[in-house]
C-alpha cells in the first residue's frame, strides 16, 4: 500500500535528497496522514514494521514539526516499541513534540502510558499540561484519577476544566465543575453528586 512505501528506507533517503534540492514539508505531511487514515484497517504485523519505521525516521529527525506528526501518527500504531519512543518524545525539548506525545499516550493502554501523561501534568509549557490532563480522560483507571489531581490544583481555570471532564470520563462519576466536590473525592470521600441544573438555569445557558 502507498502509505507503507513512504516509509522504507529507500524513501528515506529521497527525503534526504530532496532537503538538498527544496522543502519536503508538505510531502512528509501528506504521507503521515495517509498512515493515520488507513492505520485502523492494517494487519498488527504491518502496524507494527510502519510503527518501527517511523522511529527510525523520529531518531534522526531534526525539524520539530515533523517530529510532533510523527510521534502523532505513533498514537494508531500502538504496542511496545510504540510506548518506548514517545517516553523519549515525551522529554523532547519543543513542547509541541511533547504536547504530540499527549495526544499519543491517550491512546496507548497500561500503566506506562498514565505514568507518562502523569509525570507531563507538571510540564513547564501550559499547553502540554492541558493536553497530558485531556489525554488521561482516555485511561480508566484509578492511577489516570490520581494523576488528574495534580492538574485539578492548576491556577488555570481551563486547566481545571479540562481535568474535572477527564476526571468524569475516567472514573464514570459526575461531580459536575466543582473543583471541590472532586478533590473531596479523590481524597477518598464519597459527596453527593451536584443537583441538576434548574430550567431557569437551563434557559440561561447558551442553546448552540
Amino acid at each position: 500500500m502507498p502509505e507503507a512505501r513512504a516509509l522504507n528506507p529507500y524513501v528515506r533517503k529521497e527525503w534526504e535528497a530532496d532537503e538538498k534540492r527544496g522543502p519536503t514539508y508538505y510531502k512528509r505531511m501528506d504521507e503521515l496522514r495517509q498512515v493515520r487514515a488507513e492505520a485502523g484497517r492494517m494487519p498488527d504485523g504491518e502496524r507494527q514494521r510502519l510503527a518501527k519505521e517511523i522511529i527510525d525516521v523520529l531518531a534522526f529527525e531534526k525539524s520539530p514539526t515533523v517530529r510532533a506528526e510523527l510521534v502523532k501518527t505513533l498514537g494508531v500504531l500502538p504496542g511496545p516499541a510504540s510506548l518506548v519512543a514517545l517516553e523519549g518524545a515525551s522529554t523532547d525539548n519543543d513542547p509541541d513534540v511533547r504536547t504530540a506525545a499527549c495526544q499519543a499516550l491517550a491512546g496507548q493502554q497500561g500503566p506506562e502510558a498514565v505514568r507518562l501523561l502523569a509525570e507531563l501534568t507538571g510540564d513547564a509549557d501550559l499547553d502540554v499540561r492541558m493536553e497530558a490532563a485531556r489525554a488521561l480522560g482516555r485511561h480508566q483507571s484509578p492511577e489516570a484519577a490520581k494523576a488528574l489531581a495534580l492538574s485539578l490544583e492548576e491556577n488555570d481555570p481551563a486547566i481545571q476544566r479540562v481535568a474535572m471532564q477527564s476526571l468524569k470520563s475516567s472514573t464514570g462519576k459526575d461531580y459536575g465543575m466543582s473543583v471541590q466536590t472532586w478533590r473531596e473525592y479523590l481524597e477518598g470521600g464519597n459527596p453527593r453528586p451536584p443537583d441538576p441544573p434548574s430550567w431557569a438555569e437551563r434557559l440561561r445557558q447558551p442553546w448552540f
